[in-house]
């Protein structure tokens, strides 16, 4: 599945050496591990489920107020509503409040509650029939619960996830698939989280180079028009590399698109392939915007 906007920028950020504070080490561990354990369960479904259902992954909507689905599992009258928690450590629910390892958390019971009230208005539009089954799905290693109060949705360990998908009953498959994505793109929304991102007076502060697209070193070598990874024995050409580090220019710096220089991404990629080398890709790979002292470019319109 995909990686939201967010986790990509705290990537390119971590490549760059500019997870310079505690919250932002702990915000990149904590999406990174949300997302292996979304993509666990993603593939998982893949492999497991009955063709009959279909799956709808992050969906962020608004309808009396903003709300987000991490997955949706839909059949014709049967909905799952999926929500991916990735704790470690005891949960205890009690008097409803939430705590794991004694420290107090978000009563996620109550958020699931409203979430599904929400998913089931828009369900409602489709057919009156169709009934929301809200599961919340524990994916961190080493994780176990004690539940005082009840609950009124079903939970799902790491090690009964497969177990899970593999028992989802028989159903009418989604004949109205047409009307029903309709219906949810109707209420979908960006994703619609706003954080705090970089300005350009920040470019000379990033770690410059070329790192391996896989295993993200920057122990690479330049051969010809291409670099070498002697850890995972690829090669990546220029066209390809250009574009990558321009990708990550942009997600560096999202509210600048004027970031995106010739000169910029020659001081990037740590000056190791010539700028009019770079200047010449841009030119006719990229749409080219004019001010008053300087050129920069933007991804070609599809």
């Amino acid at each position: 599945m995909q990686k939201n906007e967010h986790l990509l920028y705290l990537e390119a950020l971590n490549r760059r050496d500019m997870l310079n504070t505690p919250e932002l080490n702990t915000e990149f561990n904590n999406l990174t591990k949300g997302h292996e354990g979304e993509e666990l369960f993603s593939n998982y479904f893949q492999t497991y489920a009955h063709q009959n259902w279909v799956l709808f992954e992050d969906y962020w909507f608004n309808i009396e107020g903003p709300g987000q689905a991490d997955k949706l599992i839909l059949s014709d009258n049967l909905w799952y509503l999926i929500d991916t928690k990735h704790y470690t450590g005891h949960l205890v629910y009690q008097n409803r409040t939430v705590t794991i390892n004694n420290k107090r958390y978000r009563n996620i019971f109550n958020d699931m509650e409203t979430r599904t009230s929400k998913i089931q208005q828009i369900a409602a539009q489709i057919s009156t029939n169709i009934t929301i089954k809200p599961v919340i799905v524990f994916t961190g290693n080493d994780f176990t619960y004690t539940l005082h109060d009840p609950v009124h949705m079903d939970i799902v360990i790491r090690t009964a996830i497969r177990q899970f998908i593999q028992t989802l009953p028989y159903t009418h498959p989604l004949t109205n698939h047409t009307q029903t994505l309709k219906t949810l793109n109707k209420y979908r929304t960006p994703y619609n989280k706003h954080y705090d991102r970089l300005t350009p007076e920040a470019f000379p502060q990033l770690k410059k180079g070329i790192y391996c697209p896989n295993c993200h070193k920057y122990n690479t070598r330049k051969h010809k028009s291409a670099i070498y990874c002697p850890n995972c024995q690829i090669e990546e050409h220029l066209p390809a590399l250009i574009n990558r580090h321009a990708t990550e220019l942009l997600y560096l710096f999202p509210n600048h698109p004027q970031i995106l220089t010739a000169t910029n991404l020659y001081e990037l990629m740590g000056k190791q392939f010539s700028r009019n080398t770079i200047l010449n890709h841009l030119k006719n790979n990229f749409e080219s915007i004019k001010k008053s002292q300087y050129t920069y470019y933007q991804p070609t319109p599809k």
